[in-house]
C-alpha cells in the first residue's frame, strides 16, 4: 500500500486484466453481459470486477463488510429456459479486508460465492480518522492480525460491537447493556504464545517458517512478530537456525531423521520460553500459581489477566451469585480463583 500526494490510501499491486481475443472489440459493458449469460450464477459481480463503496461494518474476524446494489443488468435478467431463476437480494454483500467501517474505498473481486463475495482492497478513497499506520511491517500480508490499521479506541469499540452483533443475531437478543471492553496498555508484545509453520524441507532448505497469508494456504515468512512478547521473539531467531540447521544436517546424510513440514511452539512461561507442548510449565496469577502442560489451553494475554480474575471474583463475592461456570476453562482460571 502507498499514499498519493492526494491523501489517498493505494494499493502498490497490478491490475489484473482478463483478456478475450474473440471479443477484444466488443464494448466493456457487452462482454459482462456475454459472460453472465454464458456462467451459471457466480454473483452479480464478475471476478476481476473493481467498484467503489462505502464499508458498512466489520465481521468478528475483522473483514470489512460493503453493500452494493444489484446492477440492473441483473435484477432484471429473465430465467433461462427450465432453470430457476436465483433469489436476488437487495444488495450484494462484500467483503474485504484492511478496511474500517464508514470509510470509501475501492475494492476488486476476487470469488465469488452463493450469497455474497470476497474482494481484494485497490485504494482508500476516503480514509476513517480511526485508521493508523501498522506497526508491523507484514500487516494486510499475513494472516495472524486483522486489526492493526485501526486505533486501539476502534479496535475495542468494535470488539464490544461484536458481541452485540452476535446477541442479536444468533440470540435474537437485542436492547441488551454490553460492558465496554476490557484492555490494557500492552497493545503489543502481549502473545505468549505462537505457532510458527513451515513446509517440508526441499534439498535440505527450509524457505519460509511463519503463518499462513491473508486468504491463502501458503505461508509468509515471519522473522519477528509484533503481537508476541520480547522473550518469544528472540527465542524465535535461535529456533528458525535450528529447525533449518536440522533441515541441512539431514539432507547432507548426517542425521537419520528426515524432516517434515512441522508446526512449531514457542510459550513464554515462569520457566522461560519452552518449545515443547508436553513440557509441564507453570504461571502465577494473582495470589494462584497454575501448573499446565505447555500445550494446554490458558490466556495467551498474561497483562489482562489479572484484572479479568479480579473483575470475575469481585462480582462472584458481591452476593447472590449460586454459581459460577467456567465454560471454557482450560487450567480452570476463574474457578479455582474465585
Amino acid at each position: 500500500m502507498r499514499r498519493t500526494a492526494a491523501g489517498r490510501i493505494k494499493s502498490t499491486a497490478a491490475p489484473f486484466v482478463q483478456a478475450n481475443e474473440e471479443d477484444e472489440d466488443a464494448p466493456p459493458k457487452q462482454k459482462q453481459l456475454k459472460a453472465r449469460k454464458q456462467k451459471p450464477w457466480q454473483g452479480p459481480y464478475l471476478y476481476h470486477e473493481e467498484l467503489e463503496l462505502t464499508v458498512d461494518s466489520l465481521t468478528n474476524l475483522g473483514q470489512g463488510i460493503c453493500r452494493a446494489p444489484l446492477p440492473p443488468s441483473v435484477a432484471a435478467a429473465p430465467a433461462e429456459e427450465g432453470v430457476p431463476a436465483p433469489a436476488t437480494p437487495e444488495s450484494w454483500v462484500i467483503m474485504v479486508p484492511g478496511v474500517i467501517p464508514g470509510e470509501r474505498i475501492r475494492l476488486r473481486i476476487y470469488r465469488n460465492h452463493k450469497n455474497y463475495s470476497e474482494a481484494d482492497l485497490v485504494e482508500v478513497v476516503e480514509a476513517s480518522p480511526a485508521r493508523v499506520e501498522p506497526v508491523c511491517p507484514l500487516f494486510g500480508t499475513c494472516g495472524g492480525c486483522q486489526y492493526q490499521h485501526m486505533s486501539i479506541t476502534a479496535q475495542r469499540d468494535w470488539k464490544q460491537q461484536h458481541v452485540l452483533d452476535v446477541l442479536a443475531r444468533i440470540g435474537n437478543i437485542t436492547n441488551v447493556a454490553v460492558q465496554k471492553v476490557m484492555g490494557t496498555d500492552n497493545v503489543l508484545g502481549y502473545r505468549s504464545k505462537i505457532t510458527p509453520h513451515h513446509e517440508k524441507p526441499r534439498g535440505g532448505e527450509i524457505k519460509d517458517i511463519g503463518f499462513l497469508k491473508l486468504g491463502s494456504r501458503a505461508l509468509i515468512d515471519v522473522e519477528q512478530c509484533a503481537i508476541a512478547t520480547s522473550a518469544i521473539n528472540a527465542r524465535l531467531i535461535s529456533l528458525r537456525e535450528e529447525v533449518r540447521a536440522k533441515a541441512r544436517a539431514a539432507a547432507a546424510g548426517d542425521s537419520p531423521k528426515k524432516p517434515k513440514g512441522a508446526t512449531l511452539f514457542l510459550r513464554e512461561t515462569q520457566e522461560g520460553v519452552v518449545t515443547d507442548p508436553r513440557e509441564e510449565v507453570s504461571d502465577k496469577v494473582g495470589g494462584l500459581t497454575f501448573r499446565y502442560t505447555a500445550g494446554s489451553f490458558f490466556q495467551n494475554n498474561p497483562f489482562v489477566l489479572p484484572g479479568m480474575v479480579e473483575y470475575v471474583t469481585g462480582k462472584a463475592s458481591e452476593g447472590g451469585v449460586r454459581f459460577l461456570v467456567d465454560a471454557y476453562c482450560g487450567g480452570g482460571l476463574f474457578c479455582l480463583s474465585a
